[in-house]
């Protein structure tokens, strides 16, 4: 009796466990044609004809980059709307997609490589901070070092 109420109970948590990955989890393959589809495109506006055509009429599909509005209630347009106006301004000469984190990583690397060359040494982002105090505060019942806890974090304009 005691094993099967300890099963019992072992199979409830694992339901409870298990179950918010089975129902929140996102559908793995869902648009595998439309990623097909997409493969080699590289044109903003190649890409989101093509993701038109897929939808078809069953999603409205106003123009990505005109601002007009769109349900976004399970419609997947509302994602690739949001897609296209971020990478909207993320686009070369031609209105084709760039690899902008790439870039941005490269024209840092060349700036750290630029300043080495002269001489000047990269300094820190975060400053030259010094411990200013206090520095023997006592918090509650309790003798433990908690230092900085008289910094300023508000200051409020009345």
């Amino acid at each position: 009796m005691v094993r099967k109420i300890f099963r019992l109970s072992m199979a409830f948590c694992a339901c409870i466990f298990f179950s918010p990955s089975l129902v929140f989890a996102q559908q793995k393959g869902k648009d595998s044609l439309l990623s097909a589809k997409l493969a080699g495109i590289s044109r903003l506006e190649d890409i989101m004809k093509t993701v038109e055509e897929y939808y078809g009429e069953k999603y409205p599909s106003p123009s990505m980059l005109s601002g007009e509005s769109i349900d976004p209630k399970g419609n997947p347009m509302t994602k690739w709307a949001r897609w296209a106006y971020e990478n909207s301004s993320r686009l070369d000469e031609k209105g084709n997609l760039t690899d902008y984190a790439g870039r941005t990583f490269r024209e840092y690397q060349a700036f750290v490589d630029r300043n080495a060359a002269n001489g000047i040494e990269m300094q820190s982002n975060q400053g030259s901070w010094t411990q200013l105090g206090p520095f023997n505060t006592v918090y509650g019942s309790n003798a433990q070092d908690f230092k900085g806890l008289g910094r300023v974090d508000r200051i409020a304009f009345h």
